[in-house]
């Protein structure tokens, strides 16, 4: 019978050898966390400082308190409405750091657009929030057949929110939130490959602003909920020959406080009187310095990977720790009625423990140009180690 004992082993062997040779598949945990300032050239331009300011149509899913935040110009109308254009871009080619990771995304091209409009009624303000993400990338794996696998996939996102705020005490305390969905999904371009999965998850964003009549400076706060949303993957692991697969999407909460405080002739917090029959609020040197800054607290995820992670296909963990992102900016009218600029500074934090953080650096600018109307043609720039973007935008000057 000992004779028998090397030819079963040798069967067994001969048997487990084409399942070892299958792809593994891992489900995994995706964390959604947006490290980079993603928004408006005015926002990018002072490096995501706006909590504390709050006000625009680009400032809604910053603080939502900005959909019933009046400009100084428009605190004497009781109907008054806003909008917000940019586009922004980064560079083709080469890798790219979406957010500070220990992994890095072959980008062939990335863009991305922020829209916003809002409608206000005395002191009741609403509207609506639009940002379409599009990143082409080419993700490499290894395929045990194949040897190494280079796939190109399209990562779309798209955040869509819509909310609502009111002013107290003619303007002195504002109040906002929003309601925030947000898409995304990975699609394969080659061999006719379908989408692999999507996810649409909702985050309530909550906000406020004090604002006290004939003071320089303002405070403001914001929290957003967290999210926990199973993937619907409509496409095949094997297929694509995954060895990470979705099954999970988490996003934490975060909490912000910010302050900003501005220099000038012109009342940075006036009364919301919607009388014509008063003196005008905007009169005055145009010219201003505006200093802002914020803190954004971020909190944790259980056992989840880096969006990073999950495109390269591989396992890294993201979120075990809280993080802290501290952000500064400064805005000047620096020829009146004509030539606006920015400029500031952010410090991104890793979801990955032990991967060190980034420091961004920003600026931007606004420029009248008269075509019929008074246009507001706006830019800015983004620059960090492995990430880099460019913006432009229009508007209304006024």
């Amino acid at each position: 019978m000992k004779f028998l004992v090397p030819i079963l082993t040798l069967a067994l062997l001969a048997l487990a050898a084409p399942a070892q040779a299958q792809q593994v598949t891992r489900p995994v945990t995706i964390e959604y966390y947006q490290g980079p300032v993603v928004s408006s050239n005015r926002l990018i331009g002072m490096g995501g400082a706006f909590i504390g300011v709050a006000e625009g149509a680009d400032a809604h899913l910053i603080n939502p308190a900005s959909f019933a935040t009046r400009y100084s110009y428009t605190v004497d109308d009781w109907f008054d409405y806003d909008w917000a254009l940019s586009w922004v871009t980064m560079p083709e080619g080469g890798d790219a750091a979406l957010n500070s990771a220990p992994v890095a995304v072959d980008v062939d091209s990335a863009s991305y657009v922020e829209l916003g409009f809002d409608l206000k009624f005395g002191r009741f303000g609403l509207g609506l929030h639009a940002s379409p993400h599009t990143f082409d990338e080419r993700l490499g794996w290894t395929d045990p057949e194949e040897g190494v696998r280079v796939e190109a996939v399209t990562w779309t996102q798209m955040a869509g929110g819509m909310g609502l705020g009111y002013a107290f005490y003619d303007g002195q305390l504002i109040v906002g939130m929003a309601s925030e969905t947000i898409q995304f999904g990975v699609a394969g371009e080659e061999l006719e490959r379908d989408e692999l999965f999507h996810l649409s998850t909702t985050q309530v964003l909550w906000g406020g602003l004090a604002a006290p009549h004939g003071e320089p400076w303002r405070l403001g706060m914001r929290f957003r909920t967290p999210a926990d949303e199973e993937t619907d993957v409509v496409g095949s692991a094997e297929a694509f020959q995954l060895r990470l697969e979705p099954e999970r999407v988490v996003a934490p909460w975060e909490v912000g406080i910010g302050g900003s405080w501005r220099f000038g002739e012109r009342a940075y917090n006036p009364h919301y009187t919607f009388d014509k029959r008063r003196p005008n609020s905007s009169v005055g040197d145009r010219r201003y310095v505006l200093v802002a800054a914020d803190l954004i607290l971020t909190g944790t995820t259980d056992n989840a990977i880096g969006i990073e992670s999950f495109l390269a296909q591989e396992y890294a963990r993201a979120g075990d720790e809280l993080t802290l992102s501290a952000r500064a900016g400064v805005e000047s009218e620096v020829v009146p009625n004509l030539l606006r600029l920015r400029a500031g500074s952010y410090f991104e934090p890793s979801r990955y423990s032990g991967h060190p953080g980034r420091f961004h650096g920003t600026a931007g600018a606004d420029l009248r140009v008269t075509l019929g109307w008074d246009w507001r043609l706006n830019a800015a720039i983004d620059v960090a180690p492995g990430y880099q973007n460019f913006g432009f935008g229009i508007g209304f000057w006024h």
